[in-house]
């Protein structure tokens, strides 16, 4: 009969808020640049001040929904992973192939 172990979920530390803000902030920042960027391709019918101001306004909007919902983008938690180091998942060693090398007894099986 085989073994199989199953490696429970790595716990990650809860993270505070406030570093949590910071890199869904950052996140947002670069979607944003990118939106910016991606307007420029477009050719608008009008290019009046009033227009650009409000693209403008609605990019940045956008940029805070996509930063804030589904995740994002993974920018936010690569953030995290450098400057709240303790809320990185631990690797868990993998079980099953020790007990595929080595069999249910050990090493001297």
């Amino acid at each position: 009969m085989a073994m199989t172990i199953t490696n429970p979920a790595p716990v990650a530390a809860e993270v505070p808020s406030a570093y949590r803000e910071v890199a869904q902030g950052l996140e947002a920042q670069f979607i944003e640049l990118m939106l910016q960027e991606m307007e420029k391709t477009i050719q608008h019918s009008s290019t009046d001040q009033a227009s650009e101001f409000y693209r403008s306004m609605l990019n940045t909007e956008r940029s805070k929904l996509m930063a804030e919902h589904g995740g994002g983008m993974g920018i936010a938690q690569m953030i995290l992973n450098q400057i709240y180091p303790s809320a990185r998942p631990t690797p868990q060693p993998n079980l099953n192939a020790a007990i595929k090398i080595y069999g249910q007894g050990g090493p001297h099986e």
